[in-house]
C-alpha cells in the first residue's frame, strides 16, 4: 500500500483545502510537463551519464551467460507439429527438453542432452525465410562443432509420415 492510499479520508481532505488557490509556477509546470512526456536528459545530464559509463565492458563470457539467462525466460509457444512431436515423445519415454537454451544463444524445439541431440520441428512457411535458414545454419554449425547431431523434419514430412521421423529418432537414442 503506497502512502497516498495510507492517509485517512480527513487528512487527504487538509491536504485538498490546503492546496486551494495555490499556482504553481512556469518552471515548475515545465518540470512536470518534461516529467509527464518521458523526459529526455539533458546534454550536461547525457555527458555524466557518459563520463560514469565509460570503461564498464563485459567480458564475453558474462555476455553469453546473460543471453542464455535472458533466452530461458523468454515465453514460448508450440506449434501443431511441435506438438504431435512431443506427444510422441512423451509415449515413447524419451528423455528430452522441450524450448530449451542450449550454448547460451539457441533454443530449439527439443533436446535430448544424454546423446547430444538437438530435433526441430521446421515450419515450411517460417524455414522458408532467408534469416531463419541462415540462423538454422549457425544453430547447425555451432552443433557440429559442439559434438552434436541436429535432425530437421520439416512441416510437410510430419505430417505426412510422422512415425518415421518418431522411429529415426528412437533408432539415433538407442
Amino acid at each position: 500500500m503506497g502512502y497516498r492510499n495510507s492517509q485517512s479520508t480527513e487528512t487527504k481532505a487538509k491536504i485538498s483545502r490546503t492546496k486551494k488557490g495555490h499556482s504553481v509556477s512556469l518552471v515548475t509546470r515545465q518540470k512536470i510537463s518534461r516529467a509527464k512526456r518521458g523526459g529526455h536528459h539533458s546534454s550536461e545530464h547525457k555527458k555524466k551519464i557518459s563520463v560514469a559509463c565509460t570503461g564498464l565492458k563485459r567480458s564475453s563470457e558474462f555476455r553469453k551467460k546473460m543471453r542464455g539467462i535472458v533466452l530461458d525466460r523468454k515465453p514460448t509457444w508450440s506449434s501443431s507439429i511441435e506438438r504431435a512431436l512431443e506427444k510422441s515423445f512423451l509415449e515413447e519415454s524419451l528423455d528430452f527438453e522441450h524450448n530449451s537454451s542450449i550454448f547460451n544463444c539457441f533454443r530449439p524445439d527439443f533436446v535430448f542432452r544424454s546423446k547430444k541431440l538437438i530435433v526441430e520441428a521446421d515450419g515450411d512457411y517460417w524455414h522458408s525465410l532467408p534469416q531463419k535458414k541462415k540462423r538454422d545454419q549457425q544453430l547447425d554449425l555451432r552443433a557440429y562443432q559442439e559434438g552434436w547431431t541436429v535432425f530437421h523434419f520439416t512441416e510437410t514430412r510430419i505430417k505426412a509420415d510422422l512415425p518415421s521421423c518418431i522411429s529415426q529418432v528412437v533408432a539415433f537414442l538407442s
